[in-house]
């Protein structure tokens, strides 16, 4: 058995198919690895976010932190690999222009900015740590100073209530609190959000442009569609030959697409259509 090197595996990632791709020029591999390690990368990225997002919501405990983080960030990439795959240009049939297209490839590419701006926010809030610190703590005491005064009204044990008040807001990290303050206090933190989003958008970019692919894509068109049409004429002998048992005569195929299996451009009619009355000459023998 062949072994999968770190270069197949990164390929891999690309979103694109590796037994055609290792057909191609040594150019063109190392381009779709750098699309495999862009998208390595962003796993990366989207680990360190959840683990630093989860690490702060579940009361800084590591031992729930890592295993939930490990599987968000793995659930996401897989994820944004699949739509990859999906982004991959159509190349058995001819482009169709229609609206459900367009909407379709409208839907994907905003899933993608959305798992890219869900990743992004607790990464935000490392990047800004020491001011979202110290807006959570300006928060805090903001909070503390409000329960106390309202504690001092009441007539119940307030040494207790202070006490429970102050441990329950010690154990607080305000991690959303904090994402918010930045969000909407420090504008130019959206900075790294846009930088993310086009850290997601770049593969799909990068697989596009230029014509360094141009190889790829007509080595895989040429193999797919051979494919289909070596299956399709398999077919149409095994289905003929048991109609044709079943009927005790041999039956024809008939195609109402002139490129069929695909089923896109249907059979033109003829135009030489004849009148009614040479219709009805035929049928009843009048001349």
């Amino acid at each position: 058995m062949k072994s999968v090197t770190f270069t197949d595996q990164l390929v891999r990632y690309s979103g694109e198919d590796l037994s055609v791709i290792k057909l191609c020029d040594r150019q063109i591999q190392n381009r779709f690895a750098a699309i495999g390690l862009f998208v390595l990368l962003i796993y990366i990225g989207c680990l360190v976010s959840s683990l630093f997002a989860f690490y702060n919501l579940f009361g800084k405990r590591w031992l729930i932190a890592v295993p939930v983080s490990i599987f968000i960030g793995w659930m996401f990439n897989n994820i944004y690999i699949l739509l990859l795959y999906t982004l991959t240009p159509n190349l058995l049939t001819e482009k169709v222009d229609s609206r459900f297209t367009k909407l379709s490839l409208i839907t994907r590419l905003f899933f993608i900015a959305v798992i890219a701006m869900i990743m992004a926010k607790p990464l935000t809030v490392l990047v800004f740590k020491k001011i979202a610190d110290n807006e959570a703590w300006l928060h805090k005491k903001m909070m503390y100073d409000y329960q106390e005064r309202l504690i001092a009204n009441t007539s119940a044990n307030k040494e207790a209530l202070m006490k429970k008040m102050q441990s329950t807001l010690d154990k607080s990290s305000f991690f959303v609190y904090k994402i918010r303050v930045l969000s909407y206090k420090y504008p130019y933190t959206w900075a790294v959000d846009f930088i993310i989003i086009i850290v997601f958008f770049f593969p799909i970019y990068y697989k596009y442009r230029g014509r360094e692919f141009n190889e790829y894509f007509k080595k895989r068109k040429y193999i797919e569609r051979k494919i289909v049409a070596e299956e399709y004429d398999n077919f149409k002998t095994i289905f003929i030959g048991l109609i044709s048992k079943h009927a005790g005569r041999p039956v024809q195929y008939f195609e109402i697409y002139s490129d069929a299996p695909y089923n896109t451009k249907k059979k033109t009619d003829p135009e030489n259509y004849q009148k009614q009355e040479d219709f009805l000459s035929r049928i009843y023998g009048q001349h």
